[in-house]
Order: C-alpha cells, then sequence, then structure tokens
C-alpha cells in the first residue's frame, strides 16, 4: 500500500520565505503544498467544523492521490469527551465527505486529563462508525494519558477497526506500536518541546523502516510532522521522503515493491 508523508496544517507564518516564496496570498498556500507533499492533517478542524464549501475548495486545489486527514472537533473530544456526541460527529461527517477521494483518516485527539473509560471509548467508536457510514474508515485515536495503554483499549479499537496514533509527546509516550490496525499512524511533535526541534538521521531512518514495513504488510502508513513553530517540520518531512523513496525502492525477498508504495 502507500506512505504518506505530510505536516501538521499548512498556514503558519514561519513558513514564509522559508517554505512558501515571499507574499504568497493565504488562499494559493495549499495549491503550493500540495506540490511537496502527499497527504496533510488539518489541525484547523478540532477548533471548527468547516464550511462545505471551504472543504470543497480544500478539494478542488488536491492533485489525485492526494490525502487529507482531519481531526475531530474539540467539542468532541475535549468537552464532551466522546460522550453522547453522535449529532456532532454528524454534522462533521457531512463536511468530511466534501473531500471525496481525498478524505483520509479522522484523528480524535484525546487530551492529557481524559483518563481510561473503556465503554465510552467502546461507545464513542460505534457512533462514529455510524456517522461515518462506513464500518471500515480509518479511525485514529490519540491518547495523552498513559493508563490507555492496555490490552482492553487494543481490543476495543481492533473490534472498531480503529487504532491509536503513535506520537512522541513526553508527557505520554506511547507503550508500543499497535500490532493490527487499518492504517499506521505516527505524529512527531519535535525534539525540542513548544512544537520545536528537528529530528536526527537516526530517527528519521527509524521512521522510514517502520513506514515502510507497514506497506509491504498491505496497510496504508502516515507520518505527519508537528514541529511546525520553527519550520523544521518542512525540512524534516523532505528528508524522509527521500528516505522512504530508497527504502521502497529496494527490492523485497521476492524481488518486488510494495503494491502503491510512494513517498
Amino acid at each position: 500500500m502507500t506512505v504518506f508523508i505530510g505536516t501538521s496544517g499548512w498556514a503558519y507564518r514561519e513558513w514564509h520565505g522559508v517554505f512558501y516564496p515571499p507574499g504568497l496570498p493565504a488562499e494559493q498556500q495549499l495549491a503550493h503544498y500540495v506540490t511537496h507533499f502527499t497527504a496533510v492533517e488539518i489541525n484547523g478542524t478540532a477548533y471548527r467544523t468547516p464550511s462545505g464549501d471551504m472543504v470543497r475548495r480544500w478539494r478542488d486545489t488536491m492533485p489525485r492521490g492526494f490525502i487529507a486527514a482531519l481531526k475531530l472537533p474539540h467539542s468532541i473530544t475535549h468537552f464532551h469527551r466522546l460522550h453522547d456526541c453522535r449529532a456532532l460527529l454528524e454534522d462533521f461527517a457531512i463536511s468530511a465527505w466534501q473531500l471525496g477521494d481525498h478524505l483520509g483518516p479522522l484523528l480524535a485527539q484525546l487530551p492529557a486529563s481524559f483518563a481510561p473509560d473503556h465503554v465510552r471509548l467502546r461507545d464513542f467508536l460505534a457512533d462514529a462508525r455510524a456517522a461515518m457510514g462506513d464500518p471500515r474508515w480509518p479511525l485514529v485515536i490519540e491518547f495523552r494519558h498513559p493508563g490507555w495503554f492496555d490490552e482492553r483499549t487494543a481490543e476495543i479499537l481492533r473490534r472498531a477497526h480503529a487504532t491509536w496514533c503513535v506520537a512522541d509527546m513526553p508527557v505520554c509516550p506511547v507503550a508500543g506500536l499497535p500490532s493490527e490496525g487499518p492504517v499506521l499512524y505516527l505524529r512527531r511533535h519535535g525534539t525540542a518541546g513548544g512544537y520545536r526541534g528537528s529530528y536526527s538521521d537516526a530517527a528519521l531512518r527509524a521512521d522510514a523502516d517502520l513506514l515502510c514495513a507497514w506497506s509491504a504488510r498491505g496497510a496504508d502508513a502516515f507520518i505527519f510532522f508537528n514541529n511546525t513553530a520553527d519550520g523544521a517540520a518542512i525540512d524534516d518531512a523532505r528528508r524522509l521522503q527521500d528516505l522512504v523513496t530508497s527504502c521502497l525502492e529496494q527490492p523485497g525477498p521476492a524481488g518486488d515493491r510494495p503494491s502503491g508504495a510512494r513517498a
């Protein structure tokens, strides 16, 4: 399957003159971004559900094969804390589906104060499935409380065709990779705190090996760099693209390249 590499969002003042040409209008930034990367994680949807017109403008800017992952609104994850939010999920799904073939995984980022409540997680995933109208659409949960990483959580996610996000937040180190799931989903928040700091060659090489291994298993693999505050995300994503391209070009045991793999 395919490896998708991008950043968490694209509209950052610090990127002008570094990634975007000086003076590039805001409405042209996405068009520039999609010529460099294969995916984007849209963080802005966490703060408000975008209008259908806005989502269709994004869709019309994206080339064939480009994927956008969407973060669920904080009204669902932080305020309702996954409880009794079926109507909110349905409203979000209506907007999300306007992306058409560009729609990728949905990410639910939970606050660090959200301790394990397995029944609530199970019910939320059932509601999300019903709202999306697709029992196998990839759903990803970023847990920020360490108590979530247990076998009961893993079993609930497996049954719901969902997975946990592999992130590198110091306050909540992920207790291992998911053994299976609809996708592999990595988030890289930076090495220096405050969403800053570049990754070493060794760290990026390890991520490249992991992404390629999942692709070879037949699963789509996503990674998004959220170290956006100092522009490091752009350079890290580009460096990783080169490593993944090199990895995928090497023949496997049968001399075959994973089907559909690209960076």
